[in-house]
């Protein structure tokens, strides 16, 4: 099974609980511009109290220019595949197989699983 070592996930994800979770995907649009999860790739902010939702897009990437300004705001997940981006490590973090281990309900595995060694869902980040 695969795995990440990222060590910003103490600081940079919030603990919730699966209604937490639940609640935070009702809003299924970027908090900025609006667009929907049916035409752009949305990834929510796990910082703890933050929750910003963010698009991907190359021309108005909110996410990314959401972490540019609140570089502690590292950590986020695509809401569609599940699958999340540290932006101090510069790689994917598998949040239920991560070392140390990710408190809450984003610590076990989600509904869908990630392909291993594959970047597919994480165009937009960097």
């Amino acid at each position: 099974m695969a795995g990440s070592c990222c060590p910003h996930v103490p600081d940079c994800v919030g603990r919730l609980t699966s209604s937490d979770l639940e609640q935070l995907m009702t809003n299924m649009s970027c908090d900025i511009c609006k667009r929907g999860a049916t035409t752009t790739n949305l990834w929510l902010c796990l910082y703890p109290d933050c929750y910003m939702l963010g698009c991907a897009e190359t021309r108005n990437d909110h996410s990314t220019q959401h972490n540019k300004a609140r570089p502690q705001h590292a950590v986020q997940l695509n809401v569609t595949n599940k699958r999340s981006w540290c932006y101090l490590c510069k790689t994917e973090v598998i949040l239920h197989n991560n070392n140390p281990k990710v408190s809450g309900v984003l610590g076990t595995r989600q509904e869908e699983s990630e392909p291993e060694h594959s970047t597919e869902g994480l165009v937009g980040l960097s």
